[in-house]
This record gives C-alpha cells, structure tokens and sequence, in this order.
C-alpha cells in the first residue's frame, strides 16, 4: 500500500513539474510571445535598482549616453537626497 502511494506522488509530482515545462518551452505558451515577423535588430532592457550611486552612476549615465543606449533607474529616495547632483546633472 505505502508503494501505492509513493508511486502516485511520483506521478503527480512529475506532472506538476513537467506539465508546465512542456507547455512553456516546447510549446511556446507563456508569459513570452514569439515574434510574428523577424527582427532586424533585437532589443535588450537595462534596469538598474538601488541608486543612484555617488561612484558609479555617473560613470555608467556618460557611458550610455556615449552609446546612444538608453535605460531605467529605478531610484531610492534616501540615496537620491544624499546624491541629489548626480540625479540632476544626468536627468
């Protein structure tokens, strides 16, 4: 009897790990949706947390901006009153 059970919380637990798997990667359903046409260029999102910086984030600002690339700061209010001229000079 306890094989029994064993066996089918085997069972179950494959399903519940596969089932989304199988769904989500091989069939492509999901949060992602595939493109209809291909894309000439691809696209990536930068998000940075936690800043700003007083060393690093006008570093990282001149250098996006050297590189046409653009981003989202995602900006603490304690770090920003302390580093308020980062935030202005940069904006």
């Amino acid at each position: 009897m306890d094989n029994i059970i064993a066996g089918i919380l085997i069972v179950l637990i494959a399903i519940y790990m596969g089932l989304p798997f199988l769904l989500t990667r091989i069939c492509g359903w999901g949060v992602f949706r595939k493109a209809r046409r291909k894309r000439a260029h691809r696209h990536v999102a930068f998000t940075f947390d936690d800043g700003p910086d007083p060393d690093y984030t006008p570093e990282l600002l001149d250098l996006l901006r050297e590189r046409g690339a653009k981003a989202t700061f995602f900006v603490l209010g304690s770090k920003a009153e302390k580093v308020s001229r980062a935030c202005e000079t940069h904006a």
